[in-house]
Protein backbone atom coordinates (compact mmCIF):
# COMPACT_ATOMS: atom_id res chain seq x y z
CA UNK A 1 0.00 0.00 0.00
CA UNK A 2 1.48 3.57 -1.09
CA UNK A 3 0.59 5.01 2.69
CA UNK A 4 2.20 2.65 4.07
CA UNK A 5 5.39 2.61 2.03
CA UNK A 6 5.65 6.39 2.82
CA UNK A 7 5.47 5.95 6.38
CA UNK A 8 8.12 3.53 5.76
CA UNK A 9 10.31 5.18 4.20
CA UNK A 10 9.45 8.93 6.67
CA UNK A 11 10.79 6.45 9.27
CA UNK A 12 13.94 4.92 7.81
CA UNK A 13 14.64 8.85 6.27
CA UNK A 14 14.35 9.74 10.17
CA UNK A 15 16.66 7.04 11.42
CA UNK A 16 19.21 7.86 9.07
CA UNK A 17 19.15 11.68 9.67
CA UNK A 18 19.71 10.56 13.14
CA UNK A 19 22.65 8.45 12.56
CA UNK A 20 24.02 11.23 10.76
CA UNK A 21 23.88 13.68 13.31
CA UNK A 22 25.43 11.05 15.80
CA UNK A 23 28.41 10.51 13.21
CA UNK A 24 28.93 14.08 12.38
CA UNK A 25 29.17 15.17 16.37
CA UNK A 26 31.24 11.77 16.93
CA UNK A 27 33.96 13.45 13.92
CA UNK A 28 33.51 16.81 15.25
CA UNK A 29 36.43 17.31 17.87
CA UNK A 30 35.69 18.53 20.89
CA UNK A 31 38.42 20.56 23.28
CA UNK A 32 38.85 18.75 26.60
CA UNK A 33 37.09 22.33 28.19
CA UNK A 34 38.14 20.83 31.72
CA UNK A 35 41.87 21.49 31.29
CA UNK A 36 41.48 25.52 30.82
CA UNK A 37 41.14 26.13 34.39
CA UNK A 38 44.73 24.64 34.55
CA UNK A 39 45.62 27.69 33.08
CA UNK A 40 43.60 30.70 33.19
CA UNK A 41 43.91 33.35 36.27
CA UNK A 42 41.16 32.10 38.94
CA UNK A 43 41.49 28.33 38.24
CA UNK A 44 38.80 25.42 37.53
CA UNK A 45 36.45 27.56 40.19
CA UNK A 46 36.36 30.66 37.80
CA UNK A 47 36.50 28.61 34.42
CA UNK A 48 33.85 26.77 35.66
CA UNK A 49 31.67 30.18 36.57
CA UNK A 50 32.74 32.12 33.15
CA UNK A 51 31.71 29.00 31.39
CA UNK A 52 28.55 27.68 32.39
CA UNK A 53 26.31 27.38 29.73
CA UNK A 54 28.29 28.31 27.01
CA UNK A 55 28.78 26.83 23.98
CA UNK A 56 32.70 26.07 22.91
CA UNK A 57 32.50 29.18 20.16
CA UNK A 58 31.11 31.16 23.45
CA UNK A 59 34.35 30.17 25.45
CA UNK A 60 36.55 31.05 22.81
CA UNK A 61 35.67 34.19 23.14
Amino acid sequence: NFKEDVQRLQREKDELNMKNENIHDEMTPRPSWDLAGEVIDGGAERWMNVSVNKTSQEKLV
